[in-house]
């Protein structure tokens, strides 16, 4: 091992230990928020637990960072030091409630039951699909294309300049998104924080991980709120985290599965605590509202639903209690006194508000000519100030306006997008659920207030989802229109498949369906979900390496078109991947006859777990520590090896020229391009300016290159059925006639319409 080979094993050392206390840094203190709770109320359990602690784990950072960000200091030491704080008063309060609680903690962190045969199944199948998806996100490059257009790059800059900006180092936005300059940005500052251990984007979709891992805990206990049976409610939680488009979402950084994740979290917690009464759940709950608000702009409408659905059981409440009671009491009113409640109220404004009003205090600033605000010595007038939203023209591109439902072909559209996009768990879940109010109108019996109640949240978020803006995958220009970006935007669904898992665990519940049928679905799901996300994955990153005509949103077109193609196109992909996917299932399937063996499978998972927690003996803690720590630092440098290879395959020549000749004081700027972010190279450190063309005065253009001294100049891939196609070409005849002019240099790619180019001014000389 030569010496380079030496300081790369330490350096990873390092970076490895800056992620870890990162990633533990709040978990003390989210013990203690479990252990509070626990004492406040005797309904806890084992998923209850791990929902508290990943839902106060996910709000901690966010408001650490959010903190970070507005003292300019949002870098990896002062994340550090905030993260060793927050440790230190999470043991501290860990340490104190602990000699006073009747319980320990440790008693919250065990499964009340031992698993049966069915629940081990399923619990095998989802470790199986989360050990995949792990795998996935620490060795696949992002590669969605609203991810490296506006919701990365913001995180690169915020890692460059220690501060919440989105601007340039010339003072102009970075990209050109008039609505993404408005957005909230909560969900970026989880992500953003794991740019900074290792100073590039590994694990960066990591918080997506964990979100999925909400989702699945939230469908699980509310199926139990709801009446279903452990193994229905397990399985239901099953059937939604394999859905192939929830799969393909977790490596990325889109906000529909946190706003998902969230939305079912606040479900849960508002049902919970109207039982409980636990002041802590109530603040995580206001806190959560919060982020929702905080996630996404249509997060605002979806927290109003729910907190209008606790306002709603708070009076149900109120009433049963004042008929029960002569005189009112106010131990719930005293409640809102409570510090624990305050302090939620205080981080549902914070979470809630933090980008809203920055976003108006910086649009006032500049139209009442007041800032004084100055980015990279540029003023802030001179950004564009943001359209103002069309809320009517938003609301006509929902499929509330453009699905008709007396059209056959709307329904078929959308059957076979959502079939396509969701598959077996979809249809599996929409036939258990439908099953039961059918049963109940045959038989002529009138469903329990619970049941019709959970009905009830079920359409309701339907209508959410179904008046959520771009749903019809239209902009709403043409009524009565949808399109094939319809399939794309179903991920605005997610919400719904959450609560449409825990109507079909009830329905399940009630109309017995045989367990040996949900078994084989759930299994046969985990294994179609694995395959489908695998060749989605496959085709995408085909297209995005220009090898292929054909995105991911338009394979349904082909089969329509050609069903011959269709099935050639998919056998060509699978039979690419055959021996990953066939060892992958192959692994599954061993997990499944272990599981299922014959002798005992209580006695075999008994006797394995005595082999294993031998380790842990106090004599031989060290060689286990020992162990632990070798292989995590294996895999994580194998997976950053890998990730660094397929990064530079599927990014391209750009990508490699960038890492390989041009230092970070050049400056490349970019223009009709929404891959962005990968200008910024693998470390983050390249200036990337946003230089568009606004008129068609070429030399103007090229004087302001000269002026903010743009060395390179990046664009594309351009796209041919854009309606901005003819500017790109007369922008493509432009630039050949300054590359035959010898003004610029073309120095990586070759056909704009299938890769980013980039070309060296030669007016700038940089590193060749």
């Amino acid at each position: 091992m030569n010496l380079n080979a030496i300081a790369d094993l330490f350096k990873h050392l390092w970076e490895l230990m800056l992620f870890l206390i990162i990633l533990g840094g709040p978990l003390p203190l989210c013990l203690s928020i479990v252990l509070k709770n626990a004492r406040q109320t005797q309904a806890y359990s084992f998923a209850h637990s791990w929902l508290l602690i990943g839902t106060a784990w996910s709000l901690l950072q966010v408001l650490t960072g959010l903190f970070l960000g507005s003292i300019r200091q949002f870098h990896v030491a002062a994340l550090i030091l905030s993260e060793i704080l927050i440790f230190a008063a999470g043991t501290l309060s860990l340490l104190r409630m602990s000699r006073r609680a009747p319980l320990s903690w440790r008693n919250l962190m065990t499964v009340s039951r031992q698993f049966n045969k069915k629940e081990l199944l399923v619990a095998g199948s989802l470790s199986f699909v989360g050990l995949i998806l792990l795998a996935k996100l620490a060795t696949v490059p992002v590669t969605y294309y609203d991810s490296l257009w506006f919701h990365l790059p913001p995180m690169a800059r915020w890692y460059q300049t220690h501060y919440f900006t989105l601007l340039d180092p010339a003072g102009y936005w970075i990209f050109e998104h008039q609505d993404a300059k408005v957005y909230p940005y909560n969900w970026e500052v989880l992500c953003a924080l794991f740019l900074m251990p290792f100073g590039e984007d590994f694990l960066v979709c990591l918080p997506a991980l964990i979100a999925w891992l909400l989702l699945g805990l939230s469908v699980y206990l509310l199926s139990r709120q709801f009446g279903a049976t452990r193994y229905h409610s397990m399985a239901a939680s099953s059937l939604v985290l394999t859905v192939p488009y929830i799969i393909d979402q977790v490596n990325t950084i889109h906000i529909d599965l946190p706003l998902a994740s969230f939305y079912m979290a606040c479900l849960y917690l508002a049902l919970s605590y109207h039982r409980s009464r636990s002041a802590t759940e109530l603040a995580l709950l206001l806190a959560s509202l919060g982020m929702l608000a905080g996630l996404k702009t249509i997060g605002f409408i979806y927290a109003a639903f729910i907190a209008g659905l606790f306002a709603l059981l708070e009076i149900i409440s109120i009433r049963r209690k004042n008929n029960q009671s002569a005189a009112p009491k106010l131990s719930s009113y005293k409640q809102g006194l409570n510090p624990i409640v305050a302090t939620g109220v205080l981080c549902l404004f914070v979470l809630g508000g933090f980008w809203y009003l920055r976003n108006f205090l910086e649009i006032k600033s500049y139209t009442a000519g007041e800032s004084a605000v100055k980015v990279a010595s540029t003023a802030l007038s001179a950004i564009s100030v943001p359209a103002r939203v069309n809320l009517y023209k938003l609301q006509q591109s929902t499929l509330t306006n453009q699905f008709n439902p007396t059209d056959i072909a709307h329904w078929k559209t959308f059957g076979i997008q959502a079939i396509a996009r969701l598959q077996i768990p979809f249809v599996a879940m929409v036939m258990q659920v439908l099953v039961l109010p059918v049963a109940f109108l045959s038989q002529r019996r009138i469903p329990h207030q619970t049941t019709a109640g959970l009905f009830a949240v079920l359409i309701a978020t339907g209508f959410l989802y179904w008046n959520t803006p771009y749903s019809s995958g239209t902009s709403g220009d043409v009524a009565g229109q949808l399109s094939f970006l319809l399939g794309y935007n179903l991920r605005y669904g997610f919400s719904f498949l959450g609560v449409l898992g825990v109507a079909a665990a009830a329905s399940a519940t009630l109309m017995r369906t045989p367990d040996k049928f949900i078994a084989a679905l759930v299994c046969l799901s985990t294994v179609t979900g694995t395959i489908s996300s695998s060749l989605f994955d496959l085709v995408r990153h085909e297209f995005f390496m220009g090898n292929s005509e054909i995105k991911p949103t338009k394979i349904l077109e082909l089969f329509k078109e050609s069903p011959v193609q269709g099935v050639a196109f998919i056998s060509h992909h699978l039979t690419a991947e055959m021996s990953s996917l066939a060892a992958s299932i192959l692994i599954y399937i061993i997990l499944l006859v272990l599981l299922l063996a014959r002798g005992g499978i209580n006695s075999e998972a008994n006797r394995y777990s005595a082999k294993f927690s031998r380790l842990f003996r106090r004599s031989r803690r060290p060689l286990a520590f020992f162990i632990a720590i070798s292989l995590t630092v294996s895999a994580t440098s194998l997976a950053r090896e890998k990730r660094a290879l397929a990064r530079t395959e599927i990014y391209g020549g750009i990508y490699e020229y960038i890492e390989g000749h041009i230092e970070p004081t050049e400056k490349i700027g970019y223009l009709l391009s929404s891959r962005n972010y990968i200008f910024y190279g693998k470390t983050l450190t390249q200036q990337v300016l946003h230089v568009p063309l606004k008129s068609d005065n070429i030399s103007e253009w090229l004087k302001e290159l000269r002026q903010k001294n743009v060395s390179y100049l990046a664009l594309g891939p351009l796209d041919v059925d854009s309606p901005k196609s003819a500017d790109s070409q007369r922008l493509k005849r432009e630039l050949l006639r300054l590359e035959n002019s010898g003004e610029f240099t073309r120095v990586s790619g070759k056909k704009v319409d299938k890769e980013p180019l980039l070309y060296r001014l030669n007016s700038q000389r940089g590193k060749n």
